[in-house]
C-alpha cells in the first residue's frame, strides 16, 4: 500500500517538474481564453470610460456642483451616441 503511495508521488513530482516551463505559458493562454471582453462601442469607449464618468459625476452631485453634473450627462449622452465621422 504504502509502495503504491511512493510511486504515485513520484509520478506526480515528476510531471510537476517536467510542467513546470510551460506552466506559464499555460496559464496565460487560460487567462486570454477566459477573459472577459468589455463591450464598446465603434469609437472604442467601454463600460470602464463611462463608468469613470458617472463616479466623477456622484462626486460633483454630493459637492452640490450642478453645472458639473449637467457637463457629465452631456459628456455621458456623447459617449453613448458618438457622432458619425463624415
Amino acid at each position: 500500500m504504502s509502495d503504491d503511495l511512493i510511486r504515485i508521488g513520484a509520478v506526480v513530482a515528476a510531471v510537476a517538474v517536467l510542467a513546470f516551463p510551460y506552466a506559464g505559458k499555460l496559464l496565460e493562454h487560460a487567462r486570454k481564453l477566459f477573459a472577459v471582453r468589455e463591450p464598446q462601442t465603434p469609437d472604442g469607449i467601454g463600460i470602464d470610460d463611462m463608468t469613470t464618468v458617472l463616479r466623477l459625476s456622484q462626486k460633483l452631485r454630493l459637492a452640490g456642483n450642478t453645472k458639473g453634473v449637467a457637463l457629465a450627462q452631456q459628456l455621458l449622452d456623447a459617449m453613448l451616441a458618438p457622432e458619425t465621422k463624415k
